[in-house]
């Protein structure tokens, strides 16, 4: 299996998995992690079990989000494990996910869609967040920021945020109605409209990245990948590139 990483911490793993090293076949090739595409069930499977013994994982130590683009964020435990593990619909109903406990892989599928990795340093949990164009829209990001500072006492300045690989602005054009739409949503939003050439563009990585700020996250505290998926064919899936396709799996435990 091959992975982009985000080596802040050795006490963290946080990785998305890369499109190469798997067994499914045609659009989904090769290592397609996602029941819910229309790939074999079985090819699936073999794709996860050789995740998890490369992760030196088991499969109760995994848990997969039924993910909706909502906004959506569940706190979830050793008690949760295997939760997704012979299908979509078994995953937690969440589009966000954190835990405190060691050992526990949360993940969420995603094909162009923004991973947004989080700890917190001090409180020592972990997090993942689905956030796709319409999750982004409901300021999934910024909610579940807002969400671990109220109901978990995290302190902004104590969290981590990376951005994985995701479709970049260049890819995601929109038309003028889309745009209206968007500002009228929530004005805030402009940062994230770009126009060239007469055209509109939404950068969902910048608008996750508005959101982290927003919610009082020191820039200091934020990477951004800054890898499209879109113009990598050979290393990731993308729903905008190719329609019928694979997911990936962007994962994050905490080891100690």
């Amino acid at each position: 299996m091959e992975y982009n990483s985000w080596n802040a911490y050795k006490y963290i793993t946080a990785i998305t998995t890369k499109r190469n090293g798997g067994f499914s076949k045609g659009p989904f090739a090769k290592a397609n992690f996602a029941f819910h595409v229309g790939d074999s069930q079985n090819d699936v499977t073999a794709n996860r079990q050789a995740l998890l013994r490369d992760l030196g994982l088991h499969e109760k130590q995994l848990i997969t989000t039924y993910q909706s683009h909502s906004d959506i964020i569940k706190k979830v435990a050793h008690a949760d494990g295997g939760a997704g593990a012979f299908s979509f619909e078994s995953g937690i109903p969440a589009d966000a996910l954190y835990t405190y406990d060691k050992h526990l892989a949360l993940a969420i599928f995603h094909a162009d869609c923004v991973p947004v990795f989080l700890f917190d340093k001090v409180k020592k949990w972990v997090a993942i967040i689905h956030a796709g164009m319409a999750g982004s829209l409901k300021a999934i990001t910024e909610k579940a920021i807002n969400h671990l500072v109220k109901h978990e006492g995290s302190r902004p300045q104590d969290i981590f945020a990376y951005c994985g690989p995701s479709l970049t602005f260049a890819y995601n054009p929109i038309d003028e109605t889309t745009k209206t739409a968007i500002l009228s949503l929530n004005p805030d939003f402009h940062y994230a409209i770009k126009k060239s050439d007469g055209i509109f563009y939404l950068d969902v990585p910048l608008l996750n990245y508005g959101q982290l700020r927003k919610a009082g996250i020191p820039s200091s505290n934020i990477t951004m990948s800054g890898i499209d998926t879109f113009s990598h064919p050979d290393e990731y899936f993308s729903a905008t590139r190719e329609k019928q396709t694979g997911r990936h799996l962007s994962i994050i435990m905490r080891n100690r």
